[in-house]
This record gives C-alpha cells, structure tokens and sequence, in this order.
C-alpha cells in the first residue's frame, strides 16, 4: 500500500487469519505438506550456521540459548494460566511471543493425540494460529522499538556514540571482533571468472573479442 509493505512472514500470517475467518476448508494433506516444506527450509537455512557457531565461544550462546527457552516457557504458561488461556491459545501465545513457528506444528502433533473429542481438538489447534498471528504482530512491533529505544538505557549507553567509537577502534580496512568488513577479494575473484568464462565462449565460437 503506497511505500509501505508487510512483508513476506506478517503477510502470510495476516493471509491466513483471512482463511481462516472466511472458513476457507484446507485438506490436512495440504497443511501437512506445506508445514514440512517449511521446515526444511529453516533447517536448510539454519543448519549450516548452527554448526558453524559450535567453536570455542559456543558455550556462552548456548548457556542463553537454555535461559532464552526456559525464560519464554515459563512466561507463556504464567500467562495463560493468569488469563485462563486453553492449551492451543497457550501454544500460539509461546509460538508468536518467541517467534518460533517450529512450536506450532509440536503443539498440534501434541494436542492430536489428546484423549478429547474431534471436535475440541481442531477448535484447540485452530486457535494455534491465531494466538501466534497476533503475538508475533505485537512481539515484533515491540522488539523493533524495545532494541534502540530501551536497551541502550538498560546498557546505560549511547547507541550512535558507542557505534562511532566502536568503529573508529576498528579503524578503516581492519576487522575486530564481531565486525567484519564489505570489502571482498572473492567478489573480484568472481567477476573475474565470468569475463574468463566468456573469453572461453568467444573463443570458442570463433568470434573476436572485442566484438563478443
């Protein structure tokens, strides 16, 4: 709309709060499928990077990783028993507030096999979605704000003056740690290999160079 977009996760979220208030019948097989897609897709993404970060420094990110999760979990439960939450509205409470959709497909495998009726379990997993639609809504606008607004003054620092010196300490061209500079020699490298490759190709078509 104009210069503004949702982008790709809060639109899908949003689209599919439509389908569901439209009482749109998606077949399971469909959700299945599509569900496993995106799995791979995160592991895909992540994965290399998960074990690219277990080094010397690992044990620190995952002493947070164990605080992180255990801190969400027990939050998320406080809440939903405080505002009488069921177990799908707690699961999509968890689910969008950690900004972890891995925790929706987990919650609907786990409430599946509840010993309830039909019916009350696809009323409990249908309110899944829902719930992480809206808590992922709300933790994201609050964390874009929280990040430079409050957490500098928690830290009692100056987020423009701490970056400045941070940058003038690691001077011009060199690289400290956790910065790393744009400059690449691999980027020249590779443009290199695309003109070798269509010097190759003239050559190989019998053409002039200049005029390839």
């Amino acid at each position: 709309m104009g210069g503004f977009s949702l982008g790709v996760v809060v639109g899908c979220l949003l689209a599919g709060v439509l389908v569901g208030q439209l009482d749109i019948k998606v077949p399971a097989v469909v959700k299945t499928v599509f569900f496993d897609l995106f799995l791979f897709n995160t592991g895909y993404k992540v994965g290399p990077q998960f074990f690219q970060a277990l080094k010397r420094d690992a044990l620190p990110q995952m002493a947070l990783t164990v605080v992180l999760c255990v801190t969400c979990l027990l939050m998320a439960l406080g809440f939903a028993k405080l505002l009488s939450f069921d177990m799908g509205t707690a699961a999509g409470l968890l689910a969008g507030a950690f900004s972890e959709s891995t925790v929706i497909g987990t919650a609907g495998e786990a409430i599946q096999r509840l010993d309830l009726p039909q019916a009350e379990r696809t009323a409990l997993i249908n309110n899944i979605p829902v719930a992480y639609a809206v808590t992922y809504l709300v933790g994201t606008a609050v964390l874009l704000w929280f990040l430079p607004k409050v957490g500098p003054r928690l830290m009692g620092i100056n987020l423009r003056e701490a970056a400045a010196q941070r940058a003038e300490k690691a001077g011009p061209g060199s690289d400290a740690e956790g910065i790393t500079s744009a400059a690449r020699l691999f980027d020249v490298r590779a443009k290199a290999i695309v003109i070798h490759i269509a010097q190759r190709s003239c050559f190989a078509s019998g053409l002039p160079l200049r005029g390839c």
